[in-house]
């Protein structure tokens, strides 16, 4: 591993360092008037194909400087909105560095009528429109089989991680639109993850207002960082996209398709795929909302990630061996820029074989025991989630928005448990489980807003309309034979039906006053009512399936929700904020199995505020305070003790009270488009009163039982600091970061109280060379160190660290072949375990393009070609400490061809172009 990093270092700076002489050219863009013109592009270029070399953007005096420019001929262009562009032939080092001195541009009269005409003509790498700042893709090279995400990679000020996960000016990307369309709803990566780069004819990024604003005037301060994805012409007159197809040993196969229509006013999409290397397709945030995301982490009295959980977006191994099938299906249409409707449909098929081996250490006042767990399990999903939006203004003063997003989801699958608890080496007791399950989920939610605008002092009025119902069914049937040390032994044979609904409605007014000099006032109202129902059946399945009434509870839960308050704010172009007060009554009402037994509610003044302001170009510092309540769900409330195992008995609490959270937030955020770096901090905290969690007893043959409970607090306070930043003189670029968390929580153990306290620092760094037309080199890694304090016994105090590190490497000598080697290497030291582990992960890929305009290409993958691939998960939180080993995919090699699809109409013929 150290010597594929250092040979991969070798090869960026071999690749990237020139020992030739550095020169500087540096001066002045000026109107005919001589003023300097702020935010003109100064870019230099390749002569044989004018591609960007480096650019500079005039600062708001006109000046501009580009440095650490090598020896040979150059394109310099100059180009501004509203001006002609100006071009200069130049010759490095300059024999006359003075021409360069004073730039002279001249006002283009019919601007603002053929822009469109003249943006097009011109192929002007980087340009600053306004707040918008827009690259040529044109002007950036990439592989040909290139998707969106490769060709972001590339711009200058851009910023993509190894997950896929954008930052643009320095600043998340919550939004990629194409055309300025919505393209599968609102997760970026759909779209850079899968439109080919080719495809692109600019890229246009810049903060987007909210709808309400941009409608009514009146700035909310809300906003998105975007990206438009602006097509070329010619893929907006037929469709195209890619087909791809491979098999592999030992019994691997991976195909997908991709097709894609675009015209001016609608736009068809289809994503396929099919797979068992353990690949999730197109939309990883799709997958982990379905499956709970990182979730719950307790089950059965040991640690899980869910059984389903493809982690992907976390940087986590995706575990277990999977076979999947996925399909999406996206449709746009645009009658007019005041009327827009999109609908998606995205579903698909997994199944899965796990193998998980779990070891946890308990912490207690006496003590500590562990646990040991090995599982196998199978497990079979089905997902069909469809989503539709609407915009529609129904005239100049009335807005109208909506979204309804359905989903069903089916089922199965069966386990098979082993578990055992130590206390000195010593089997206090085992659990040997058989189960199966089935069921189903139905979902859905809906929104409305309208929004009215009207003239004098109350210029907006806006009535808001939301609901959501889930019916959610869980089938299980179970065989244990728990043992114990005294030699007692049980067998236990058991269905247990689950069955749980929840239907949410809410409606909120709200209306503006214009206080004058900029400051709005708001006052607002709403209303809210949840009813969850929660039924449990159980009892012998070997005598039918005749339930036991004390294991079978019929619980629910209704909750109204009364609120108003008032807000002051105000916003401009440099300065946003918003102060306000909500007031909320709580009404919360609990039945079990008829009879009522909680009957509570709750009065709370939940203050906010939120100042933003632009303190010079391109940095900006913020600040946002926030109070919420956390109302407890009914698994939480339910005051019945769950049996299904043995060893691990878990019950809610029907008395619990809401949480009650404050949030703080500091950023500051710098984007310089002289140098194109990037810095931010960020500084946070949360403490929440009364958090819901678990109090925990142990007896003493190790049977644990958890209750939820309101504990007293929680707190955690975290410190995240980023820094990129290209250096021309080396060529090189560098991303470095660095994270604190320190995290406090209360809990008790057999009646204790148990303080814990969780320390985590976290250092990442990665470089990777600008000069990679041919050679794209990228290495880093990070360290973590986690620190974990338990006042119930202070020798118990543990702390580990982790090593990762990743080095990649991307070699395309002519125009048909492209090589890439890869590793990642994780390290985890044997601080608190019994040994160190090591796990390198090496793949590697030969493509040879094919056909005219390389449209086809065929590839080579191997994948972990040193057999070493693992998954591991350590964990330390509440009072223990685990260690998940889970079965993942092993070596095996690919062969796949792939083709790219180009079909464009020319009258009533249709051409294929190959």
């Amino acid at each position: 591993m150290k010597r594929l990093l250092f040979l991969s270092l070798v090869l960026i700076l071999c690749s990237s360092v020139s020992f030739a002489d550095n020169h500087l050219i540096s001066g002045t863009v000026k109107d005919t008037a001589g003023s300097g013109l702020g935010g003109a592009t100064v870019s230099l270029l390749d002569p044989s194909d004018s591609t960007l070399v480096k650019f500079s953007i005039t600062n708001n005096n006109g000046n501009y400087a580009i440095p650490d420019i090598g020896e040979g001929k150059f394109l310099l262009q100059i180009a501004m909105m509203g001006f002609y562009t100006e071009y200069k032939t130049i010759e490095m080092p300059s024999m006359n560095p003075a021409e360069f001195n004073n730039i002279i541009l001249k006002e283009n009269p019919d601007a603002n009528v053929l822009n469109e005409v003249i943006i097009s003509g011109e192929k002007v790498p980087v340009r600053v429109i306004g707040d918008t700042l827009e690259y040529n893709a044109g002007s950036y090279k990439v592989k040909p089989d290139a998707v969106v995400e490769d060709l972001l990679r590339k711009l200058p000020g851009m910023q993509v991680d190894e997950n896929g996960n954008i930052k643009a000016m320095g600043k998340d990307v919550k939004k990629v639109l194409v055309d300025g369309k919505e393209f599968f709803g609102d997760d970026p990566k759909v779209a850079t993850k899968n439109l080919p780069a080719d495809a692109i004819e600019k890229v246009q990024t810049y903060e987007k207002k909210s709808d309400e604003s941009l409608f009514t005037g009146i700035d909310d301060g809300e906003r998105d960082q975007t990206i438009n994805l602006q097509l070329k012409a010619g893929k907006k007159a037929g469709y195209f996209g890619e087909v791809m197809g491979g098999i592999g040993v030992p019994e691997h196969y991976d195909a997908s398709l991709k097709a894609f229509k675009f015209r001016e006013k609608s736009q068809v999409a289809v994503l396929g795929m099919a797979n068992n290397i353990n690949k999730f397709g197109f939309t990883f945030e799709d997958y982990l909302n379905f499956n709970g995301g990182i979730g719950s982490l307790l089950k059965n009295g040991r640690l899980e990630m869910n059984a389903d959980d493809v982690p992907v977006d976390f940087g986590q191994p995706v575990t277990g061996k999977m076979n999947t099938q996925a399909l999406g299906l996206n449709y746009g249409l645009l009658n007019k820029p005041t009327n827009r409707f999109n609908v998606s449909y995205m579903g698909y098929g997994l199944q899965k074989l796990l193998e998980q081996k779990t070891h946890s250490i308990n912490y207690t006042a006496n003590g500590n025991f562990e646990k040991q767990d090995l599982s196998n399990e199978k497990t079979n999903n089905y997902n069909n989630g469809l989503s539709s939006s609407w915009y529609n203004q129904l005239d100049s003063s009335l807005l109208l928005t909506a979204s309804i997003h359905g989903q069903l989801t089916n089922k199965d699958g069966n386990e098979a448990l082993n578990s055992q608890s130590y206390l000195e080496s010593m089997v206090q007791n085992s659990l040997t489980s058989a189960s199966n399950s089935n069921g189903d989920i139905i979902k859905t939610n809906g929104s409305v807003s309208l929004v009215k605008k009207m003239k004098g002092k109350w210029p907006m009025l806006q009535l808001q309309g939301e609901g959501s119902y889930s019916n959610n069914k869980d089938n299980n049937k179970w065989l244990n034979n728990t043992k114990y040390l005294s030699g007692q032994e049980y067998m236990d044979q058991q269905f247990q039906n689950n069955k749980n609904t929840l239907g949410s409605t809410a409606l909120n007014l709200s209306i503006i006053r214009n206080i004058g000099k900029g400051y709005y006032l708001k006052p607002f109202a709403g209303l809210e009512y949840n009813n969850e129902t929660s039924i449990r059946n159980q009892g012998p399945s070997n005598e039918g399936v005749i339930a036991i009434d004390s294991l079978s509870p019929d619980f629910n839960i209704v909750s109204t929700v009364i609120k108003g308050g008032l807000e002051l704010k105000k916003n401009n172009k440099k300065t946003q904020s918003n102060i306000g007060l909500k007031f909320e009554t709580l009404q919360m009402q609990s039945e079990l199995n008829g009879t009522g037994i909680s009957d509570k509610s709750y009065r709370y003044m939940l203050p906010y505020a939120f100042w933003q302001r632009e303190i010079a170009s391109g940095t900006r510092l913020g600040i946002r305070y926030n109070t919420q309540i956390n109302t407890p769900r009914a698994s939480q409330l339910l005051p019945t003790t769950d049996y299904s195992n043995p060893l691990f008995l878990r019950s809610g609490n029907a008395f619990l009270k809401p949480e009650y959270e404050h949030s703080l937030n500091l950023n500051y955020n710098r984007f310089d488009q002289f140098t194109m770096s990037t810095f931010f901090v960020s500084m946070d905290g949360k403490y929440t009163k009364d958090k819901i969690g678990w109090n925990q007893t142990v007896s003493t043959n190790l049977v644990q039982k958890l209750t939820t409970a309101n504990l007293k607090y929680d707190w955690n306070a975290g410190l995240s600091a980023y820094y990129a930043r290209p250096v021309q003189k080396i060529k090189l670029n560098f991303n470095v970061s660095i994270k604190e968390r320190f995290d406090q929580s209360i809990s008790q153990v057999n009646y204790i109280d148990n303080v814990n306290k969780t320390f985590n620092h976290t250092l990442e760094l990665s470089v990777n060379n600008l000069n990679n037309n041919i050679l794209d080199a990228r290495i880093g890694g990070n360290i973590n160190i986690s620190s974990t304090q338990y006042s119930i016994n202070t020798a118990l105090n543990t702390t580990y660290t982790n090593y990762t590190g990743f080095a990649k490497v991307n070699y395309r000598p002519v125009k048909n072949w492209s090589f890439l080697l890869s590793m990642d290497m994780t390290h985890y030291t044997s601080q608190s375990y019994d040994q160190p582990i090591t796990i390198p992960l090496m793949k590697a890929e030969i493509t040879r393009y094919v056909f005219a305009n390389q449209r086809g290409a065929i590839t080579l993958k191997g994948f972990d070609l040193l057999n070493k691939n693992k998954s591991i998960l350590r964990v330390s939180q509440l009072n223990y400490f685990i260690e998940q080993q889970s079965s993942i995919i092993g070596r095996y090699a690919l062969l796949s061809f792939s083709y790219k699809l180009n079909k464009i109409g020319q009258g009533n013929a249709v051409n294929i172009r190959l």
